[in-house]
């Protein structure tokens, strides 16, 4: 949960038996690892654990390092006990309750907001005392019970990781992989390329959410009237995956939405607007409750096909495609909290949305589980996973007609090759190729041969 009551265990409530949990956790000391216990709700998610990797799956948890909820143990007793706490260095205290010098207890939370307070730092990183809670916790999920790696997770993703200084993450990479040299490290961060690069030159993470990949992408497939030319979509994605050192473009989480904005759905219902790059006005302004005139309807079958090119682009093209939850299910909102809706489930049944996340109605849109979207996804994961080339093959543009607004790019892996060709107009485009003419190509959806390429409209 973002207001953490502890790394070391699930949240209660998440669990089983919340009461049960509870009164086990009351018997711990949280600064002896020794007497720490393991509640149902841990052992569902240990149980979680062995049934992703049963699969051939990886599993990865979500780590907020910079602070904690302000109910958790350590905060707590600090709020407590004042400077008696042995927890009082742990947190950034502007000043203490003091009935005699008439101060009260005052502390930074993140980004000002009170129940989030931040863990405090010095030119190290973050301090001693919780900087050794958080890599005894980071062992527990990597090596439960001591029962070997293979039995942990297989990774973070770091919130805010922009709000961590350097130093931290630097040691906690060298922690983490000395208990899983293949442990994948992705952090949170919406910077430029210039602000990125620290975060990956090979000792602090392995890649990023990488946001500039989804404004390249909005940009050029989002947008109608105002959208970037082949060649500028190109030069964006050519210097993007130059960015950073070998093999990190093959590593990026490349996303098109996420928890903290407009779901791709209702992107492409709401084209010309504000650019997603620009983080915080594009924010605001895809927000529903900021924005009167902002689309947040179930999209139109034409929105629909869009979507699909882009996704189709996304699985396509190198680094490691994100999905947000729910997107192949078909869900669509405005920004937080639109985008946060419960999961639509192919076996259940829903009441029809009248309702806009500023309250205002609209006539009834159907939610239902959209199969023949989840379909779309399912085919394009299936043909990533058939394909070397597509998850580790290089990457060389063949064309790019902003005549005709066609894009075609190869991704190569030894013998294998796959050509990929994108019509971003809304006519009919042939293509044509002198590598058609002079090796056989099949076609990856029909599997017919491919001698001429006419390209459907977006």
């Amino acid at each position: 949960k973002y207001d953490a009551l502890t790394y070391h265990h699930v949240d209660p409530t998440f669990g089983p038996d919340p009461e049960g949990d509870k009164k086990l956790i009351a018997t711990e000391n949280p600064l002896d690892t020794a007497t720490w216990v393991w509640t149902k709700a841990d052992l569902l998610a240990l149980k979680l654990i062995e049934e992703v990797h049963k699969r051939k799956m990886y599993i990865i948890f979500d780590g907020v390092f910079n602070h904690l909820g302000v109910k958790n143990f350590a905060f707590q007793d600090v709020e407590k006990n004042q400077q008696a706490s042995p927890y009082k260095d742990w947190f950034m205290v502007d000043s203490w309750r003091d009935s005699a010098k008439g101060t009260t207890f005052r502390y930074k939370g993140w980004f000002g907001v009170k129940t989030l307070p931040e863990l405090k730092e010095d030119s190290t990183g973050i301090v001693a005392g919780p900087k050794q809670y958080i890599f005894n916790a980071t062992q527990r999920w990597m090596n439960p019970m001591n029962r070997g790696a293979k039995n942990g997770i297989d990774g973070w993703r770091l919130d805010v990781a922009y709000n961590v200084g350097h130093p931290f993450w630097k040691d906690w990479r060298k922690w983490v992989k000395s208990i899983n040299p293949q442990a994948y490290l992705t952090a949170e961060l919406v910077d430029p390329i210039e602000k990125t690069r620290p975060y990956l030159s090979g000792d602090e993470f392995d890649a990023t959410m990488n946001y500039n990949f989804a404004f390249l992408v909005h940009d050029f497939f989002v947008q109608d009237s105002t959208a970037s030319s082949v060649t500028q979509f190109d030069a964006g994605l050519k210097s993007l995956r130059e960015a950073f050192g070998d093999g990190v473009a093959l590593n990026m989480q490349n996303l098109m939405n996420s928890h903290d904005a407009t779901r791709l759905a209702s992107a492409v219902a709401n084209p010309d607007g504000k650019k997603f790059g620009d983080w915080g006005a594009y924010f605001n302004w895809s927000q529903k409750s900021n924005n009167r005139s902002y689309n947040a309807r179930k999209p139109t079958a034409e929105q629909r096909q869009k979507q699909k090119l882009i996704i189709a682009f996304q699985m396509l093209y190198l680094g490691s495609p994100m999905f947000f939850y729910g997107d192949e299910a078909g869900m669509w909102g405005a920004n937080d909290p639109d985008c946060r809706k419960p999961m639509v489930w192919p076996e259940m049944a829903y009441s029809t949305e009248t309702f806009n996340p500023n309250q205002t109605t609209h006539d009834p849109d159907e939610v239902a589980f959209d199969h023949d979207l989840f379909n779309w996804y399912k085919t394009f994961i299936g043909l990533r996973q058939q394909s070397k080339a597509l998850r580790l093959g290089s990457f060389t543009t063949l064309a790019t007609d902003n005549a005709n607004k066609l894009y075609a790019f190869m991704r190569s892996y030894g013998k294998e090759e796959v050509m990929v060709i994108v019509n971003r107009s809304n006519k009919p485009v042939s293509f044509t190729h002198p590598l058609l003419a002079s090796k056989a190509y099949t076609n990856a959806l029909t599997k017919g041969v491919v001698t001429k390429v006419e390209v459907k409209p977006m």
